[in-house]
């Protein structure tokens, strides 16, 4: 086996996709899946594998040669990080070949006028070597609920916290995985009074923490992690938070995430996005769905944060 044209990736990585070794009887098929396998991580913009004859008869040397492109990506806006809604002013930085060790690297943030999130991540799909998926991400967060009285008096619920979330995971198959991963949460939340007397409807915990065990599984057949050109991809996310270990809060979360890229002419794609999420228990304003941005003009706290979401996305790129 032959790899060349990696100039900044390690050689390894490549290696580890291909489910090909030196001594192996070769097989098309897994010589085609391992081609996949490498376009799937988004380093490449082209694989091509080749054969020729070897030293000695009835071997063949297999060539896999690559084209690296640039894995630095920047985004205008950090959408995830604030739920449901795109954001008002957010950027996002991330390298998906950290080193070129094939990990990736991520930071983010964005800014809203009633919530404020800024973000680190890192992960690793091959941790020291395995098969393991691991990784951590930690969230900085500012977070606002406006609670308007019955006699106009009001208030603004604000939660200011930290959250560190580890995961581990597992491929189940070349396009699909499992991760499963546990979320701590420190939080301080206190009423600011917008007119006195200050009005607080409810109770709260001034030091309210979160602890929360969760399961994603993720099935994607697009043709490229980033920039896909057709696929469909569908994630399913699982959060139970518990009032174990310190936790104030006892809830369960589901959200559905999937999109699908068509081919319609030369150079020009069809996008799909259905992104949908649903939640039970006593779950804080703060770990709620952030819907305002769907429906201009909502004034009432209660459209702000929702325990249920929908939102659909269409595009078209040309």
């Amino acid at each position: 086996v032959v790899i060349t044209g990696n100039r900044r990736t390690v050689e390894r990585v490549i290696r580890r996709e291909l489910l090909l070794e030196e001594g192996d009887v070769f097989d098309e098929v897994p010589a085609n899946i391992s081609r996949l396998r490498l376009l799937r991580l988004g380093f490449f913009r082209r694989v091509r594998m080749s054969l020729s004859r070897g030293a000695t008869r009835d071997w063949v040397v297999w060539h896999s040669r690559v084209e690296e492109r640039p894995t630095l990506l920047f985004s205008s806006d950090s959408q995830g990080v604030g739920g449901l809604s795109g954001a008002d002013l957010g950027f996002g930085v991330g390298d998906i070949n950290f080193g070129g060790r094939g990990q990736t690297a991520l930071a983010g943030f964005n800014l809203r006028q009633d919530h404020q999130v800024g973000s680190l991540g890192w992960s690793d799909p091959h941790f020291l070597g395995s098969d393991v998926i691991a990784g951590i991400r930690s969230d900085l967060f500012h977070k606002e609920q406006r609670v308007n009285g019955p006699d106009g008096d009001g208030s603004v619920l604000e939660a200011e916290g930290f959250t560190v979330a580890p995961f581990v995971g597992w491929r189940t198959r070349w396009y699909s995985r499992l991760v499963a991963g546990l979320k701590y949460s420190i939080v301080d939340q206190d009423y600011v009074p917008e007119s006195l007397p200050a009005y607080q409807p409810e109770p709260y915990e001034p030091e309210a923490r979160i602890m929360a065990l969760g399961l994603v599984y993720n099935w994607s057949r697009k043709n490229d992690l980033f920039l896909p050109s057709e696929g469909m991809e569908l994630t399913i996310s699982l959060e139970n938070a518990f009032e174990a270990l310190g936790g104030n809060y006892a809830y369960r979360k589901l959200i559905l995430d999937g999109s699908a890229v068509y081919p319609v002419a030369p150079r020009q794609l069809a996008q799909i996005r259905l992104f949908g999420g649903v939640m039970g228990g006593d779950a804080p304003f703060f770990e709620q769905f952030h819907v305002a941005d769907l429906v201009r003009g909502i004034r009432n706290h209660r459209d702000y944060w929702q325990e249920s979401g929908l939102a659909f996305q269409l595009g078209y790129q040309f």
